[in-house]
């Protein structure tokens, strides 16, 4: 997905992105009483619109339409149908609830500098160093145990060469 401003095709713009993720949010909230209903092959759309306000930078009002068919229904099942559905995304649609309440947005910056990413980016270096001689000493401490092995192994048979050259000789 690309993202960027409405002079650039091809892209979504943020406030697309909004509306789409405010759409999204009633679908899915009003889809388990839909489906309760209608069937789970329903066809459903819901379109989001509203103008910014590019002086304020802000989307003053949002209006969401959902384009379903209820024609099969009784008037009092279509009725029963449209105030769960409302209910249902009044209760469950987290993306529309944020936005009718208005949520307070916390930004903050990370101010780490580039040295102090570069401190980051050593420390890490020096992590997989120290890993790779814990690995290195591992593998040295096999190999002299493996020459003890070995020497022990030359002394033995040194020691049965004399007891052999000991026994042709007595005997």
């Amino acid at each position: 997905m690309l993202i960027g401003s409405e002079t650039v095709d091809g892209v979504f713009t943020p406030g697309e992105l909004l509306k789409i993720a405010l759409a999204a949010c009633s679908g899915m909230s009003s889809d388990q009483p839909l489906a309760r209903r209608l069937g789970d092959d329903y066809q459903v759309r819901i379109d989001v619109s509203g103008p910014a306000d590019r002086e304020a930078e802000r989307y003053p009002v949002l209006d969401e339409k959902m384009v379903i068919d209820l024609s099969a229904l009784t008037p009092a099942e279509r009725e029963r149908v449209l105030t769960v559905v409302e209910r249902a995304i009044d209760q469950v649609c987290t993306v529309g609830r944020t936005l009718k309440a208005g949520a307070e947005v916390n930004f903050t910056v990370d101010e780490r500098s580039r040295e102090d990413r570069q401190v980051d980016e050593r420390s890490r270096e020096d992590r997989q160093v120290d890993e790779r001689s814990r690995e290195d000493r591992q593998v040295d401490e096999r190999s002299r145990e493996d020459r003890q092995v070995d020497e022990r192994s030359r002394e033995d048979r040194q020691v049965d060469e004399r007891s052999r050259e000991g026994q042709q000789a007595g005997g």
